[in-house]
């Protein structure tokens, strides 16, 4: 059943990318096809300001997750866990979030959400990363599985191949 689940996720992504232009609210809808495909509760999307080495939280998913300061932008220095996608253009998944230095920076929000692993999924666009999809398993989930992160990486390859391919034939930018 989960393959189907998957299956259907990349079918989604390929249909929102195949639209004749790309918005932020199309961004937003294959992370929450991504959230549900990963049963979890949360997804941030960072979106990625290289000349500046900053990050702005554009979007959460659901929607009404409006306490995680949508608009707000921070440096990404320190943040080890930004920085190594940054670097390996490559999903992450961080296990123990509250002890592990990659992810220091946001051990306090761990401890009061529950979060227990976090996993990074980059957007590229012309050979950078511009978003991050930011996804966190709490509660009683407590990370996540083998399969969940190679069909993660699977659609991060899908998506950067689909808005390469489109950018030689249109002009595609994320409004």
């Amino acid at each position: 059943m989960r393959y189907l689940r998957y299956w259907k996720v990349i079918k989604g992504i390929t249909e929102i990318l195949l639209k004749p232009t790309i918005k932020k609210t199309d961004i937003e809808s294959i992370a929450e096809l991504m959230r549900r495909a990963l049963d979890v509760n949360r997804c941030l999307i960072l979106e990625i300001k290289k000349e500046s080495n900053e990050y702005q939280i554009i979007s959460a998913q659901p929607p009404f997750l409006q306490e995680h300061g949508i608009g707000s932008v921070d440096s990404i220095a320190g943040k080890g866990a930004l920085e190594r996608v940054l670097e390996t253009k490559n999903v992450l998944l961080v296990a123990d979030v509250k002890n592990n230095p990659l992810t220091a920076y946001m051990s306090h929000w761990a401890v009061i959400k529950n979060i227990n692993a976090v996993l990074f999924m980059p957007i590229i666009t012309d050979g950078e990363v511009g978003l991050i999809m930011v996804y966190d398993a709490s509660g009683n989930r407590y990370s996540f599985t083998y399969d969940e992160v190679e069909f993660a990486g699977g659609c991060t390859e899908i998506i950067q191949n689909l808005l390469d391919l489109l950018a030689r034939e249109r002009e595609v930018e994320l409004v």
